[in-house]
């Protein structure tokens, strides 16, 4: 590396006749983590359908049905998994013959 001045501002420019493994390195280091912070985000907008169906599932009719926007249940039930294929099996629409 050769440092030169220039004739306008005599201001120091630094030359390099090649490139450094180090900072090819450090490209690399760059570009894999921006690599990986994508992949970590589109994973994490693919997989937040899926949460929001199993929570869903999980929660009691009236928090799924009241205002606003609840992450995580205030209580947990199976009963909308349980009551659904129990009112499908009852009802008179599916024993026709």
């Amino acid at each position: 590396m050769t440092v030169q001045a220039t004739t306008d501002l005599d201001l120091p420019v630094a030359t390099s006749t090649t490139a450094s493994p180090r900072g090819r390195l450090r490209n690399y280091d760059i570009v894999g983590l921006i690599l990986t912070l994508a992949t970590v985000a589109f994973a994490i907008i693919w997989a937040f359908p899926l949460y929001w169906a199993t929570i869903t599932t999980l929660k009691p009719e009236y928090e799924v049905v009241e205002p606003g926007i609840r992450l995580w249940p205030r209580e947990f039930t199976i009963g909308a998994a349980t009551s659904e294929s129990g009112t499908a099996a009852a009802s008179p629409a599916s024993s026709r013959p």
